[in-house]
């Protein structure tokens, strides 16, 4: 394939993935997309269109070589035509039910879905005004108290400016595209207090990471240091965060995540180092949570590193904490866990170096019993 069907791909791929559309990241045009009320419409009647729009143009090759114009990674919601149409299924939270879909449809719409009666809303959405939400996840709630419980938190991948957390609840507007985290982006859009935009709970700015990854609420047994934190990570910084939920004020605190760089560190199997690019967060049936990165700055990366989360300041007591897994059914062979990864510690030098001096030592005199001594 030579180069200058290489726009025509990329746009392709990033159209499809994101399930977003973007007029100019799509064809350099300023021209308004037709609404279509099911995505597979718009695959089927538009995405030719566009290709071929993008096909005959000549400045999105000259924009993609300046560096200007990213398809895959800049693709995104940029109206609110998409955003705020509730008959689309672009920039929304949906929430279907897949039971029982061995016979008919492939899944059905849960009765308590907010815009279920609404003739001109899609049955399928439970929030809007969204992003690029890269990650969600539900709060099993405090192990004693249930608080909590059923939270459904996610990150929410930013314009040009901030990166956002949000929790996201039935019915709500996050905002987008006429706030980017806490900012307005649109002026016009963010003074209309008619659309009654939910504020996240966190934002960041780009100089702290410039691609959230959403985590998980810990709640798990064996480092009880970390119970009721958030924590969640950067694609591109490699950062990982943490929010504490302040009861008192309703707000959320941050704090970094640190690797450990001493003692601390040194037990069996632990290690304090970690590829850059956090692709994605996991918890197992005990709550314990896990991230996987990669080596390169790619989603669709051939291969990574899983790794799991230790909080070595504090562990749970011997014994306390178990979990009957639940049998899982494999068709090949379970491989045996093997560590590749090293403990990364700087120690002192084990030969201090000593400084040199122009003066030479005087030489103690040698007695003559001693010398019979050492004969």
């Amino acid at each position: 394939m030579d180069d200058v069907d290489h726009p025509k791909v990329d746009v392709a791929r990033s159209v499809i993935r994101c399930m977003r559309i973007s007029v100019e990241c799509v064809c350099g045009a300023k021209e308004k997309l037709r609404v279509h009320s099911d995505v597979a419409s718009f695959f089927k009647l538009e995405l030719p269109r566009l290709l071929k729009s993008t096909q005959r143009s000549p400045t999105v090759e000259q924009r993609i070589q300046a560096g200007k114009l990213k398809p895959f990674l800049s693709c995104t919601v940029t109206s609110s035509l998409f955003v705020f149409n509730r008959s689309t299924l672009l920039g929304k939270v949906l929430r279907i039910s897949v039971d029982n879909n061995d016979v008919g449809p492939l899944y059905q719409i849960p009765p308590d879905n907010p815009f279920i009666n609404e003739s001109k809303a899609r049955p399928e959405v439970y929030a809007y005004g969204a992003r690029n939400m890269w990650r969600c996840s539900f709060d099993r709630g405090d192990p004693n108290t249930k608080e909590g419980k059923g939270r459904l938190f996610c990150g929410d991948v930013g314009q040009n400016k901030f990166e956002e957390i949000d929790i996201v609840e039935k019915g709500k507007n996050y905002g987008w595209r006429a706030r980017e985290g806490f900012s307005c982006y649109d002026k016009k859009l963010c003074l209309n207090s008619s659309l009654d935009d939910v504020l996240p709970i966190y934002a960041y700015p780009h100089k702290m990471g410039k691609s959230v990854t959403g985590g998980y609420v810990y709640r798990g047994c064996e480092s009880p240091n970390l119970n009721g934190l958030y924590i969640f990570g950067d694609f591109m910084s490699g950062r990982l965060m943490s929010l504490k939920e302040n009861h008192k004020t309703g707000e959320w605190e941050y704090n970094e995540i640190c690797m450990g760089t001493g003692q601390t560190c040194m037990f069996p199997g632990l290690i304090n180092n970690y590829y850059q690019y956090i692709i994605s967060f996991a918890e197992d049936e005990a709550g314990e949570l896990y991230f996987m990165s990669t080596r390169i700055p790619s989603a669709t990366a051939p291969n990574g590193v899983i790794y799991k989360i230790v909080d070595t300041s504090r562990r749970a007591p011997p014994g306390k904490c178990h979990v009957d897994p639940l049998p899982v059914k494999v068709k090949g062979r379970p491989i045996k866990f093997a560590s590749k990864e090293k403990l990364i510690v700087k120690m002192p030098s084990q030969n201090p170096k000593i400084k040199a001096t122009t003066r030479v030592p005087a030489r103690s005199k040698v007695t003559t019993e001693s010398s019979q001594a050492t004969t």
